[in-house]
């Protein structure tokens, strides 16, 4: 089994796994996250919020043979940065829903 390491950021409230939006999309997952996870201003990473959206990224890459290991980076006194990014939509990384 290959190994892949992902941030997981989490502040007193909330967790988020950064995963670069072009695994999301290569997974075929644009649509099947939710609006709670945030994108970063380029588009190029999403923090998939801890309750779902993180779960199903990784089980998606566990039916695909990859162990996720998080690398944890709290932020315990202040709130994470990511609460003021944009909500996830397809879009906001590049995928256009028909």
């Amino acid at each position: 089994m290959k190994t892949r390491h992902y941030l997981f950021i989490s502040d007193p409230g909330h967790g988020w796994l950064a995963v670069p939006s072009s695994t999301i999309r290569k997974l075929g997952l644009a649509q099947e996250i939710t609006p709670y996870s945030h994108v970063s201003d380029s588009g190029k990473t999403v923090y998939c919020e801890e309750d779902l959206d993180a779960g199903t990224v990784i089980k998606a890459l566990r039916a695909l043979g990859v162990e996720v290991k998080p690398r944890e980076v709290n932020c315990a006194h202040n709130g994470s940065s990511i609460r003021s990014m944009r909500h996830y939509s397809p879009g906001a990384i590049g995928v256009i829903v028909i």
